[in-house]
């Protein structure tokens, strides 16, 4: 999986009112970068690989059927990747990580 399309997956769950998301366990904050390093992605400068797990907290019923619309994220990547949607009790662990600005203008 390329990040750009973690991104888009990332980026359509939060347009679909989720509260909080996280990937392979990292949370998903204002201040997360996305980016591939060789075969890796780094979620929050932390090295991940396949297979990803995204979890998201937010109406379940919402969130499936912004994934599933004709010509949303489902449908983009049904045949690039192999995708699960799997309702039900999710945790998502607080960021622990620095909050830090690398530019800033005043």
């Amino acid at each position: 999986m390329m990040y750009y399309d973690m991104l888009d997956l990332v980026n359509e769950l939060f347009l679909a009112g989720a509260e909080a998301i996280s990937v392979n366990e990292e949370r998903i904050v204002a201040m997360t970068d996305i980016k591939t390093v060789g075969s890796f992605i780094l979620v929050n400068r932390v090295r991940t690989a396949s297979p990803y797990t995204v979890k998201a907290i937010g109406d379940t019923k919402y969130l499936e059927s912004a994934l599933m619309i004709k010509g949303g994220y489902y449908d983009t990547y049904k045949d690039s990747y192999r995708i699960n949607i799997q309702k039900g009790n999710v945790t998502i662990n607080k960021y622990d990580g620095e909050m830090t600005l690398d530019y800033v203008k005043k």
